[in-house]
């Protein structure tokens, strides 16, 4: 399996992916452009932020997802369930990089996520008023970091509708037309308040989105 070319190193570029319906198992297939990615090794050091516009939108469910598909460390909030929807998961002596929940309520107040932060990912409900609510948070990082649209993946969370539904309807708000837009299906096995289980047919999703934060990251690292 070859890795990223230079020129994608160097530019953050990454193919628009979606990935295939998941399996019961890990083991789903992905795309060949997410495989790739998840071959280059997450940036030493790196601290990756997720955090929601709202608070149901599943925000520590994507933390752990991502987790799981990356490896690491993970770091709550105040108040957080991360580490129990983790099965008590995540706790690494000497974290070679760190997947951090920052809580569903994080971009309603004046937080800077890309402040000691490679990556940021946006965790949005997939209806009508997510997207644009991630827009907005969008826009707020992107007036202290102009290249904010290229170190944010944006992850609406939704129902019955695929991932390519769910993408398009993302990019249809203007200032998410070129950020990366990773949507996460919300499977019943998804349902807290209990562990994320193992194998859950979410996993290719994670994975996919694993791939962009792994891009995001490695900009951050190469103009930085």
């Amino acid at each position: 399996m070859t890795g990223p070319t230079r020129r994608e190193l160097r530019t953050g570029a990454v193919p628009a992916v979606a990935a295939p319906p998941p399996a019961a198992s890990s083991g789903a297939p992905v795309a060949p452009e997410v495989a790739r990615w998840l071959a280059v090794p997450v940036v030493a050091g790196a601290r990756v932020v997720v955090a929601g516009v709202a608070g149901g939108v599943g925000t520590t469910t994507v933390a752990v997802l991502l987790h799981r598909a990356l490896g690491g460390a993970l770091l709550d909030h105040a108040g957080g369930q991360v580490r129990a929807r983790a099965g008590g998961g995540g706790r690494v002596a000497d974290p070679a990089f760190v997947v951090h929940d920052a809580g569903p309520h994080a971009l309603t107040q004046d937080v800077d996520l890309l402040a000691d932060a490679a990556a940021a990912v946006v965790v949005c409900g997939g209806h009508v008023h997510g997207p644009a609510r991630a827009g907005a948070a969008l826009a707020a990082l992107r007036a202290a970091h102009p290249d904010a649209h290229r170190r944010t993946v944006v992850v609406p969370v939704g129902g019955r509708a695929g991932v390519r539904v769910l993408a398009a309807a993302a990019r249809e708000v203007p200032a998410l037309a070129d950020v990366a837009v990773a949507p996460v299906r919300r499977w019943h096995d998804l349902t807290g308040p209990g562990p994320v289980p193992a194998g859950s047919r979410a996993d290719a999703d994670a994975r996919a989105l694993a791939a962009h934060v792994v891009r995001a990251a490695r900009w951050a690292s190469v103009v930085g």
